[in-house]
């Protein structure tokens, strides 16, 4: 038995170890997180439309608006359009208090994909050169209009914009949890750890719900937007991938986007967006495949999507099989009372070890990253470092479970929403 537990510990130090230097390349993507893009400017006004869903958000629309109206783009180039489902709405008032701004009644929403099917239905896309789209619950930095109008000048078909995070916007500790600065460092792991270096080489890049704008000529292109699903960013980024579009994500076009406080709502954002994952798995695979592995060749920039995961997989798997397996071990052998169980032991805190501190270094690393936008105290920001891999290890249980159960209909849930100037809130 020892043999056993001692060869399959060194079987697995030498597949993990493989499965890390595989993976290797990618890391080294992160260092890019550190440079700081170059500043575009656009000589071009072009005349944008910032898109605002906004099913049954009148807790929060204001602020989003006076935000948005707060731009240092040109007044003249822009304007708001804001997507409510029922004509009772509290939100359509709140939006005549502010004068020009147009709503869009779409009624029938199950999900964020029928809000801008909707909205492009009812529109002329001709009339705007691009289509800047963030959520009602986040808040548009000042230059946030200006700077996508600048991404634009590097001939973009779809820009992805940086985003920050409004729980963060003030000291107030009710507006934060432990669950929502840890969900917070993803951003950071998707956007500069990941769409920073794809910009770079010209590849796909990573679609994430908010603060992105769309081209008039990529809508036209598309006949409207048609993209439902339980995620329809992961759904577009599929269909710019195999579209050909131009994809740039560009760090100076802030949003700040809301973090939710409960564990609860956590995992059910976290399920819906693994899930919309598996969806676009099951849509989108085979033709991402096929319009990879042509006749003329391979195309490189969808190698990336297709295969990015697959070289840490081994590691990750075979660590949490390993876990179990020599807890096991552990368990059986304790209650057996073989002195065995204390190498099985040994083999099970190592393993675990390995997994914590990888996930602990990508997570420090983004710590790092975030610097000052982290604006929390320090013992919050120690909570973060040493606390966020336990938060990490729920991703592969909610992940298994997204994977193997079967797709329920798409749930356009709501949670409680964080207003940042609630005077109702002051003591």
């Amino acid at each position: 038995m020892e043999a056993f537990l001692h060869e399959y510990f060194i079987i697995y130090l030498i597949i993990a170890a493989a499965s890390v230097l595989a993976y290797g390349f990618r890391i080294s993507w992160y260092f890019s997180a550190f440079v700081k893009q170059k500043r575009l400017k656009n000589d071009k006004i072009n005349r944008i439309c910032v898109v605002v869903p906004a099913r049954n958000e009148s807790k929060v629309i204001r602020e989003c608006i006076a935000g948005l109206l707060n731009q240092s783009y040109d007044k003249a180039a822009y304007d708001i359009h804001v997507i409510v489902n029922d004509a009772r709405d509290a939100t359509i008032d709140i939006c005549k208090e502010y004068g020009n701004i147009a709503v869009h009644v779409v009624p029938i929403q199950k999900c964020k994909g029928d809000a801008l099917e909707g909205f492009f239905g009812q529109i002329d896309v001709g009339l705007y050169d691009a289509f800047a789209i963030i959520d009602a619950d986040n808040i548009a930095d000042s230059r946030f209009v200006e700077e996508i109008n600048n991404a634009f000048a590097d001939g973009a078909d779809v820009v992805v914009g940086k985003r920050k995070v409004k729980n963060w916007l003030v000291k107030d500790k009710r507006k934060r949890s432990f669950w929502a600065n840890c969900n917070a460092l993803t951003y950071t792991q998707l956007d500069d750890m990941g769409n920073k270096w794809r910009t770079k080489r010209g590849l796909p890049l990573t679609l994430c719900g908010t603060g992105y704008a769309i081209s008039a000529r990529v809508i036209i292109q598309m006949g409207g937007w048609h993209i439902k699903g339980f995620t329809e960013d992961m759904l577009f980024e599929c269909e710019c991938i195999l579209n050909n579009f131009k994809m740039v994500y560009y760090e100076y076009a802030c949003v700040y986007t809301e973090e939710c406080l409960l564990h609860t709502e956590s995992v059910k954002r976290r399920s819906r967006w693994l899930r919309g994952f598996a969806e676009c798995g099951r849509r989108y695979r085979k033709k991402i495949m096929a319009n990879t592995f042509t006749k003329r060749g391979v195309k490189v920039r969808n190698l990336d999507y297709l295969f990015g995961l697959y070289p840490i997989l081994p590691f990750l798997i075979g660590t949490v099989v390993s876990i179990f397996m020599f807890f096991g071990f552990t368990v059986a052998l304790l209650i057996l009372k073989s002195p065995l169980a204390w190498f099985a032991l040994t083999c099970f805190l190592y393993t675990f070890l390995i997994l914590y501190l990888a996930v602990f270094l990508f997570n420090l690393c983004a710590v790092i990253i975030l610097g000052k936008d982290l604006n929390v105290p320090p013992h919050e920001k120690i909570q973060i470092v040493f606390l966020s891999p336990f938060y990490c290890f729920e991703w592969g249980y909610l992940a298994l479970t997204a994977f193997i159960t079967k797709p329920k209909a798409v749930d356009w849930s709501e949670t409680e929403r964080i207003v940042i100037n609630d005077k109702s809130e002051e003591k």
